[in-house]
């Protein structure tokens, strides 16, 4: 029984006025559950209770009328969830959605704010009819025709305070009804977006026609853990009636509004708590990406399993630093000289795993190309630029066994990014890019550096074909991984292609002006060697124990 401004309504006695979230207030609800002998205890507890999420005030419930809509149809949104890919598989997304369907109450669509999507509703107030507008014109040709306000109306949008100087003409009673003071739940407005932003109208079929080209979308993305009862269940329903035919001739599939839904979870900070700008704790954009690097958080973003939390941080200079180890917070001792190492954060893995050794394997190749005088042949560039070109001088048959490996492992990666972008599955592609970098770094650039180190002479086809190899692969990998770091792979395609270190543009002759200009690599079936990879494997495993057994006995 409150009101708006949080106070008792009238006709309670001597709560009538008080505010409800005042503490003597509360005393007062004490004193007379006391006086009726219905108070057993009164006991002060800690306990979670709401709060305005902007200003930190507590919240009262109050109890008011709102507008819902009847979901009985719900088997027939199930229906067209089936239809629907959820991605990743781990999260279970299509049971989630259809659990909520089967559980969930009729939908509340109102919110007592002034702000918001006007619904189109308007009541007799005398009688309780109600009518709801199908469109502008509609409400004109209403509001002409025995209402009121439409020209004050005109001219802006059917948002609040305008919208509410329209009035209608009950039929029924000849009554003037009022648009309710209600505007629409967010969701709801975000689930007709299908609709509303392609302009969708039946009863026009050019309008109709375009829409459908666009319809349903291919790719729908966004945090999942509370979008299931929120933007995955609007957009799931409203494309459910909106595309409801009374002759039921159009089946679940084609009232899906998208095709694939990729689900992912939080970015937290580095602790893994929430980033709140009101507490101080939001990163902004301009201020991650100066500290961090643009491809550094492009990574750091496209690695992640997105059925996990991503724990993104950095610090402002300004700010205390808080170092942490492997074990908990850092004690520093008197000289403030650091007790144990420093555990390194997200983004300097990122660094250090994935940017650094593949500029470190571009750096190698540029410094001694330069000081050997190696230049690619025009058939080579235009080969690993995607264009038609030879190998190289040396053919591939006659290379050392570890150059047909890396260029064979590079089909294989290759076949890999084929296989995960259609799928979404980026984190899978960067994962076997990962792999890649690693192994070109610390296997085959370390296995070869004495073929690059030794003086060359005229005859050396060994040194050729290393500095081919190399080439090849460096300028194949920006390629593949430029929709993922598209900064650092355009830096290495300027000067590896284009012979330049400067701003990229489309003048450069018969090649790509830029890496993002390229085609996207296709694996070659004549340097894909699936025995050599084994072997290679084999190889390296061996290795690896190796390296582990002297580790354990030194």
């Amino acid at each position: 029984p409150l009101h708006e401004d949080g106070t008792y309504a009238d006709a309670f006695g001597e709560f009538s006025g008080k505010e409800a979230i005042l503490p003597e207030t509360a005393e007062l609800v004490f004193e007379k559950l006391k006086e009726k002998g219905l108070l057993v205890a009164v006991e002060t507890y800690p306990h979670i209770y709401p709060h305005c999420w902007r200003t930190g005030d507590e919240l009262v419930f109050r109890l008011v009328d709102e507008w819902f809509i009847n979901m009985d149809w719900r088997d027939e949104i199930k229906d067209v969830t089936r239809e629907i890919r959820w991605l990743p598989d781990s999260i279970d997304g299509q049971n989630r959605e259809v659990e909520w369907l089967t559980n969930m109450g009729d939908w509340m669509i109102s919110k007592k704010r002034f702000w918001g999507l006007a619904l189109p509703i308007w009541v007799d107030e005398e009688t309780g009819d109600f009518e709801v507008m199908g469109s502008l014109a509609e409400l004109k040709e209403r509001a002409t025709d025995g209402g009121e306000g439409w020209d004050e109306f005109e001219g802006h949008t059917p948002h609040r305070p305008w919208i509410d100087k329209v009035r209608i003409r009950n039929p029924k009673t000849g009554n003037l009804m009022t648009r309710i003071e209600d505007v629409g739940n967010p969701w709801l407005d975000a689930g007709i977006v299908p609709f509303s932003t392609m302009n969708f109208n039946e009863r026009y079929p050019t309008d109709a026609l375009n829409w459908s080209d666009w319809y349903p979308a291919d790719l729908v993305t966004e945090c999942f853990p509370g979008q299931f009862r929120n933007w995955f269940y609007s957009l799931l329903s409203l494309s459910t009636m909106m595309r409801y035919d009374e002759s039921d001739a159009r089946t679940a599939e084609e009232k899906r509004p998208f095709q694939t839904l990729l689900g992912h979870r939080l970015v937290q900070n580095e602790e893994g708590a929430a980033m709140h700008k009101s507490d101080g704790t939001a990163i902004w954009f301009e201020e991650a990406a100066e500290q961090l690097g643009v491809d550094t958080m492009r990574w750091m973003y496209l690695a992640q399993n997105p059925a996990q939390d991503l724990r993104f941080g950095t610090r402002h200079p300004d700010q205390p630093e808080t170092l942490h180890t492997v074990d908990g917070p850092l004690e520093l001792t008197r000289e403030g000289v650091p007790t144990c190492k420093v555990t390194s954060g997200p983004a300097d893995e990122t660094r250090r795993q994935i940017l650094i050794p593949l500029w470190n394997c571009y750096k190698f190749f540029v410094d001694y190309a330069v000081a050997d005088g190696f230049v690619p042949s025009e058939e080579l560039k235009a080969r690993v630029s995607g264009g038609d070109g030879a190998m190289g001088t040396v053919p591939v048959a006659d290379r050392p066994e570890i150059d047909r490996w890396v260029l064979s492992n590079l089909q294989t990666l290759i076949q890999t990014a084929h296989a995960e972008f259609p799928q979404y599955n980026v984190a899978g592609f960067c994962e076997a890019a990962a792999g890649f970098i690693d192994d070109l770094s610390n296997w085959y650039i370390r296995r070869n550096r004495r073929r690059f180190w030794r003086s060359k002479d005229a005859s050396d086809t060994d040194k050729t074909a290393a500095y081919e190899t190399l080439y090849e692969v460096l300028v194949t990998l920006c390629r593949l991984l430029a929709p993922c770091i598209p900064f650092l792979t355009e830096r290495m395609y300027q000067n590896l292609v284009l012979g330049r270190d400067v701003k990229a543009d489309e003048s450069a002759g018969e090649l790509p002006g830029s890496v993002h200009l390229c085609t996207y690599p296709t694996a070659e079936e004549g340097l894909l060697d699936e025995a050599l990879n084994h072997r290679m494997a084999a190889a390296q495993l061996v290795v690896r124990l190796g390296h582990k057994l002297r580790e354990e006995n030194t």
